[in-house]
């Protein structure tokens, strides 16, 4: 009997010993460890989960959280493969997903007899042959690969200082996920941009030291094949050989921030695989044959394409001051302008813990004096739209508004009062919400979300994990903060830097379950 044993790939020492387990039952294993991503890899797996007479999933928290394993075991059950969950980790069985919790699942521990004895119970259920239906469903799209998924490392958009915020949390997290190996490769493209900002590569740089983990400093990543095609067409059409070279750059760079990451070229050969990443003055969407836009509106879904930006702008970059005032009062310095053409350009992109509503960004030092322009960042669509109305209403102190948002608040306004919850939350020049994943998890009742309430109150930083359990229609919610299984607050004399934040939140919130 073949057997397919579908599995996170950082799972796999645990896997390898399932694996000889069902071998020694007299089973035949079928595993992807030898294929990689992309169109062919995942209709080879596809047509493997056809041919297989039983489906066995190593059930983990990384198997859970994997879009490819997810994938595969739905195929399967369509298909109606005879279906084994084996549990290889202490994942509460809640975690997983409805359907798949209507099947018996056993535990499974390395080297153990009752392990064992429970495969063979569980396995002579399963029939020698299992027709396929007669009108097979509809194969399940093959899942971006990792490096799919940051593809903007490596394309020639600049990095923003919040862009780089969002890449190191999420990298930082993915390190402790089950793509781990693609995360360090990818933090290592990250740290070796000429466009990251010190702060930023200091803070990387304190990471891996804290996790006493090297990485090599080159100023040329390899690109990826699995993204060459998502950035090649950016490369320029003098620059697509080997030993190509760029026309010189039209203004001189004022900064390191300022060069722009271009593809220079991919050389062929049967044996090398090169992709040179070329830096150069500015990106080709800055050619002067493109129309200038201003944008003045987004949300953290989509602030990148374009991001906002301003380009009324004029004057020495590096002797122009730019801050940013939120909706709740906070401010914070930014980055300034760039060239841009003739004249200069000013971008920024909102990220998921940008509170909504109404910002001022404020330009000292042009050649016309001080400069103001407003830009607004609005709700995404989806369930964290609740957990950003209720934040913006706390904000403003409207206690009625946020308790038709969020039940917690409802219960204590009815309860305690205005007072209560005044104090609850002090009136702070800085309040937001942080999400560890602001898609959360979706089940029956809606969509849970872990993530961190952060304050900045008489010149103190504040951060408390929270649990927020949104409703299906993505209208109300409860907020709740989580049990103290760790450190669940963190508080900081100053305002808390960014990148600390969503470091906190990464390694403290997003490690606790609710009860």
């Amino acid at each position: 009997m073949t057997l397919f044993l579908s599995y996170a790939h950082q799972d796999l020492d645990v896997v390898t010993s399932l694996r000889r387990d069902l071998e020694d039952l007299g089973q035949t294993v079928w595993l992807d460890e030898s294929l990689h991503g992309g169109q062919i890899w995942w209709e080879e797996i596809l047509r493997q989960v056809r041919q297989c007479n039983g489906f066995v999933l190593a059930v983990s928290a990384r198997s859970l959280d994997s879009e490819a394993c997810l994938a595969e075991w739905e195929y399967a059950v369509d298909l109606a493969r005879p279906f084994l969950p084996v549990r290889i980790d202490a994942t509460q069985w809640t975690a997983a997903p409805d359907r798949m919790r209507q099947s018996q699942h056993i535990d499974y521990t390395p080297n153990d007899v009752e392990s064992v004895k429970a495969l063979v119970k569980s396995l002579g259920g399963f029939s020698q042959t299992v027709p396929l239906p007669e009108v097979l469903p509809t194969p399940p799209p093959t899942p971006l690969s990792y490096h799919e998924r940051y593809a903007k490392l490596f394309g020639p958009t600049v990095l923003t200082f919040d862009d780089q915020i969002n890449y190191f949390a999420r990298l930082t997290t993915d390190i402790d996920s089950a793509n781990a190996k693609e995360a360090l490769e990818l933090l290592t493209v990250l740290r070796n941009r000429e466009d990251l900002t010190v702060k930023m590569g200091k803070r990387i740089d304190e990471y891996l030291a804290q996790r006493n983990i090297s990485i090599p400093t080159t100023s040329a990543p390899v690109v990826p094949p699995d993204v060459l095609a998502a950035v090649e067409d950016d490369v320029p059409e003098q620059a697509t050989g080997p030993g190509a070279t760029l026309p010189p750059p039209d203004v001189e760079p004022a900064t390191k921030k300022n060069r722009l990451p271009l593809v220079l070229a991919v050389a062929a050969g049967a044996a090398v695989v090169a992709g040179i990443l070329i830096f150069v003055l500015r990106p080709k969407s800055h050619d002067d044959a493109t129309p200038r836009v201003e944008n003045t509106e987004c949300d953290a879904y989509n602030c990148s394409e374009p991001p906002i930006q301003f380009l009324d702008i004029t004057g020495d970059p590096q002797a122009i001051k730019v801050t940013i005032t939120d909706p709740v009062g906070g401010t914070r310095d930014a980055d300034p302008p760039t060239p841009y053409g003739e004249g200069l350009e000013w971008h920024w992109s909102a990220d998921s813990s940008d509170p909504i509503g109404n910002y001022t960004v404020h330009f000292a030092g042009t050649d016309g004096g001080p400069v103001d322009h407003t830009f607004t960042v609005n709700p995404v669509d989806g369930p964290f739209s609740a957990v950003q109305r209720a934040g913006q209403a706390i904000a403003q102190r409207d206690w009625d508004a946020a308790a038709q948002i969020d039940h917690r608040i409802k219960e204590e306004l009815d309860e305690k009062g205005k007072d209560f919850l005044d104090a609850e939350y002090p009136q702070p020049s800085e309040v937001y919400w942080a999400p560890y994943d602001p898609s959360g998890r979706t089940n029956d009742n809606g969509t849970t979300i872990v993530g961190a309430f952060v304050s900045y109150f008489n010149d103190s930083t504040t951060v408390t994990c929270q649990l927020w359990s949104v409703d299906n229609g993505n209208q109300t919610m409860r907020s709740d903060p989580l049990p103290p299984e760790g450190p669940a607050t963190r508080t900081e004399t100053g305002l808390m830097d960014p990148s600390d934040v969503s470091s906190f939140v990464s390694d403290h919130c997003g490690n606790l379950i609710s009860s």
